[in-house]
């Protein structure tokens, strides 16, 4: 299962982009612009199930950076001239790098990308990976229950207003991981790395009988990470905040549907590069939505979300929203067709696949086009 990293997606360029004064890499300023929200996707099966995903997705490697426009532009794909660049602003508190740079900077493309998808459904994927064993234990009416995990660690379960088995409205629980490796499936986890903190959960409402194959039901649950932390073999990456998850089985059609929103999630993350740099770096995601629609019979999944997102490393900032205008196919845990797309005040970037390994980027900004051809791999590296 390929590892999708995280926050500092663009951080990674940065160290490298922002020396490429002439690019109009940095403008002045405190924030970027951020695009209005709409719907993305990664390769991550959610919906009850929460499956893992191994194809293309979130976050790129913070080790990564870029020497020049045209080292570049000529290391994948085509780019036309650059935007004009511009002067930083007098006293200004923070750094702006421009989406508008990836019309002629590939690792930016790739990297703003990769956060899209890291923010909207990577997120949705790993806390709906964190929900299994609170599903578990309170689908058997467990009130307690400790395993160990599949690979090291353990995972705690503690459900209060239990009963009987099944899910009720009035049940809460704290889900809490211990170095576990291998217990769940997310797009952030690869099979290596240890999750750690806690998430806790509150059952709102349930309608008929959860599990259940032959009667429709469905239940909405809040759920808060709190430091719920991936460690991996270079990296630390933190989740903190709530969302609001309603999910809902059809038996005539065999189709489980969750729907979920959160207003305000964090994404912290420190990372050493391969030459031993050390990046600290957040990522702000703001008015989350996300559709996923998981059909048990065929194993595929039709999935959409929409956020904001502001990333934030070493005090340079990249803004932008994400929508799915063409709504995102998961199959086998990978995405198989359909397109993200990126916004700011003057440049849209598309990402589109082609298939389950290859990804097309488009960026059109000012009059200016780059297109970009990158591997399901390079996304998640």
């Amino acid at each position: 299962m390929a590892r999708h990293e995280t926050t500092s997606a663009v951080c990674g360029t940065l160290l490298g982009v922002l020396m490429v004064v002439a690019l109009g890499a940095c403008g002045g300023g405190s924030g970027g612009s951020s695009g209005g929200a709409g719907t993305t996707g990664a390769s991550v099966a959610t919906g009850a199930s929460a499956g893992g995903a191994a194809g293309a997705a979130s976050g790129a490697s913070a080790a990564s950076s870029a020497s020049g426009a045209n080292a570049s532009a000529a290391s994948d794909g085509a780019a036309t001239s650059s935007p004009g660049a511009s002067a930083p602003a007098s006293g200004a508190a923070a750094a702006v790098l421009e989406l508008s740079t990836a019309v002629q900077n590939q690792t930016v493309a790739k990297d703003a990308a990769a956060s899209g998808l890291l923010s909207s459904v990577g997120v949705a994927g790993l806390y709906m990976a964190a929900a299994r064993p609170f599903l578990t234990a309170a689908l058997a009416g467990a009130p307690a229950a400790t395993a160990n995990c599949t690979r090291g660690g353990t995972v705690a379960t503690v459900v209060s207003n239990a009963g009987a088995p099944g899910l009720r409205a009035g049940e809460t629980a704290s889900v809490s991981f211990a170095q576990c490796v291998g217990q769940i499936a997310a797009p952030e986890l690869s099979s290596a790395d240890a999750l750690g903190g806690s998430v806790s959960f509150a059952v709102q409402g349930v309608q008929g009988s959860v599990g259940s194959r032959a009667a429709n039901w469905s239940y909405t649950v809040t759920e808060t990470a709190n430091a719920l932390a991936i460690d991996s073999s270079n990296a630390t990456t933190t989740f903190n905040g709530t969302v609001t998850l309603t999910v809902a089985y059809d038996a005539a059609t065999a189709t489980i549907t969750t729907t979920a929103n959160a207003p305000s999630l964090t994404i912290a993350r420190m990372q050493t590069s391969s030459s031993g740099t050390t990046l600290d770096g957040s990522m702000a995601i703001s008015s989350l939505a996300w559709v996923d629609t998981d059909n048990v019979a065929s194993a595929t999944e039709s999935l959409s979300a929409s956020c904001a997102v502001s990333d934030v490393v070493e005090g340079v900032t990249l803004a932008f929203g994400v929508t799915t205008p063409v709504a995102l196919t998961i199959a086998g845990g990978a995405i198989t067709a359909g397109t993200q797309q990126l916004t700011s005040a003057d440049t849209t970037e598309a990402v589109v696949a082609q298939n389950a390994s290859t990804f097309v980027l488009t960026v059109k900004s000012q009059g200016q086009t780059g297109v970009w051809t990158q591997s399901a791999s390079s996304l998640a590296s």
